[in-house]
């Protein structure tokens, strides 16, 4: 698989969050930011965190942090995606052995996919998940998802969600975004931009977004994370970017995702 290359920005302290959702979900009610969190105690068998199947055809992992455990419905949920994943990859990688014939060398299909927290707050917890796929074709490819969960609401949370006013904050948020893309772009090519196809700063709410760090109060930034043929071609593998907004940016924060005093 594709080397991950990593640019790192120090980063402000902003109670960010990442989400793998493309538009604002319907706003949580306001509780207080100093809400009181009781996660579950349930005893969840390490079983549940670990999906393996092997073939001929496929070989398939899926890992998910002890973390996640504390939440059940969330769990229930992560795993009931990696279920259908499994599903869907064992009929694509028999729908390819079929497809080729008896003359057409067959090599079997992978799936690997790894969560780990990326930030855990009093109030949230940022996940990420990276996946790396083999469907027969001529490599591999890398995927990336975010998932950003409110431990006080017990729901997921989309970008926009954070804030009171989005619109500000997106003024703030995506030029940072898109000078750090462009500075490593410019490094790992040598150079500015030529006008060439991958010159454009992709929609920042179409790719990866997580929190960065931990601390008592708020996460220590931002990270967006675009995968291969996102931002550049293929032999320039993903990018890993650590974001530094606007200090303006956390006065736009709704009460409860903002840090502690």
């Amino acid at each position: 698989m594709e080397a991950r290359l990593k640019l790192v920005v120090i980063a402000a302290a902003l109670g960010l969050a990442g989400c793998d959702s493309q538009a604002p979900t319907a706003a949580p009610p306001e509780a207080n930011r100093d809400a009181t969190v009781t996660p579950s105690r349930a005893v969840v068998p390490a079983s549940d965190l670990l999906i393996r199947d092997s073939s001929d055809d496929l070989e398939f992992g899926w890992r998910m942090v002890p973390d996640v455990a504390a939440w059940p419905a969330l769990l229930a949920e992560l795993r009931g995606d990696a279920q259908s994943q499994l599903a869907e990859a064992r009929k694509s990688a028999a729908d390819d052995r079929a497809a080729r014939g008896d003359d057409a060398p067959f090599f079997g299909h992978y799936f690997q996919q790894n969560w780990r927290v990326e930030a855990d707050t009093p109030r949230l917890l940022s996940l990420l998940a990276e996946t790396d796929t083999f469907t027969g074709g001529a490599h591999g490819m890398h995927f990336s998802r975010g998932l950003i969960w409110d431990k006080v609401a017990r729901r997921r949370l989309a970008l926009p969600d954070l804030f009171t006013d989005w619109a500000a904050a997106r003024k703030l948020i995506e030029p940072a975004y898109c000078r750090e893309l462009d500075r490593e772009r410019a490094e790992r090519r040598g150079g500015p931009p030529t006008g060439g196809m991958f010159d454009d700063c992709p929609p920042l709410l179409e790719q990866t977004v997580t929190l960065a760090g931990w601390g008592e109060n708020a996460a220590g930034g931002i990270k967006v994370y675009l995968d291969p043929y996102t931002a550049g071609p293929y032999a320039e593998g993903s990018y890993e970017l650590w974001v530094f907004p606007e200090p303006s940016l956390t006065p736009l924060l709704k009460p409860a995702y903002r840090p502690k005093d």
